[in-house]
């Protein structure tokens, strides 16, 4: 996937003087890991082939055994992603042991599960949070996730996330978008929605593979998605201060 929209100010990347020692010495720096591939959803775009892929996944205890190596290996962030994680019975365990290990931890979710007490616990943990959100529209939302009833799931989830207290000192809080031909039109309008929360916009361009591949009503031309980033970070400079490298 392809993406933008951090700004200087964020969390998401490490500076070059890190990434450069991290070449020289062989080391890691983040581990992105995949508790399950299972989800709720069915988002048309999705990488996962088939179901065939669920078979033969990693234990509790392979999981664990792998986010050490990674942090002996040097890395000093887990990105969890799915499948969505949060359906997996684990979850919470997981994550509190990767905290315990002193390991920053990036959740993709897509809202699933979010309950007020969740996102209280998630903020206790010091877990960032990137929920996924691709439309302000409810009809547009639920045939990008597949799932009627999806758009009142993120919305929650996102109130839940708010009222918990994110994003706070250290802890951020990030909203994943597609860009397809369904929203393009309302993007710079979300950019801006999110950026005046105070939340961080990950936009992201569809792969073209899996179910991505048979699904060519998602299609945007390159020339579209280039005017869409050229004004969003024409708005960062204008509005937020911030500079794009």
């Amino acid at each position: 996937m392809s993406d933008c929209g951090y700004g200087k100010s964020s969390s998401f990347e490490f500076s070059r003087m890190e990434i450069d020692q991290a070449v020289r010495d062989g080391k890691l720096l983040s581990m992105e890991i995949e508790f399950s591939l299972r989800c709720n959803f069915s988002c048309p775009y999705c990488y996962v082939p088939d179901k065939s892929s669920l078979e033969e996944e990693l234990t509790v205890d392979e999981i664990r055994d792998v986010v050490l190596q990674a942090k002996e290996l040097g890395a000093k962030k887990i990105i969890v992603l799915g499948g969505e994680p949060m359906i997996y019975p684990r979850i919470m365990d997981l994550l509190r042991f990767m905290r315990e290990n002193e390991l920053e931890v990036e959740l993709f979710t897509n809202g699933t599960k979010i309950t007020p007490e969740i996102a209280s616990q998630l903020l206790d943990f010091g877990v960032n949070v990137v929920l996924k959100m691709n439309s302000f529209d409810e009809k547009v939302q639920d045939r990008l996730t597949g799932i009627d009833g999806s758009s009142r799931i993120i919305h929650e989830a996102l109130t839940n996330l708010k009222q918990a207290g994110y994003p706070s000192n250290g802890t951020f809080l990030a909203v994943s978008t597609i860009i397809c031909r369904q929203n393009i039109d309302e993007l710079v309008d979300l950019w801006v929605w999110l950026r005046d929360q105070e939340v961080v916009p990950y936009f992201e361009i569809v792969t073209p593979q899996s179910k991505a591949t048979h699904n060519t009503w998602l299609n945007v031309e390159p020339e579209e998605i280039g005017d869409v980033f050229h004004k969003i970070a024409e708005i960062d400079h204008k509005r937020y201060g911030l500079e794009w490298d």
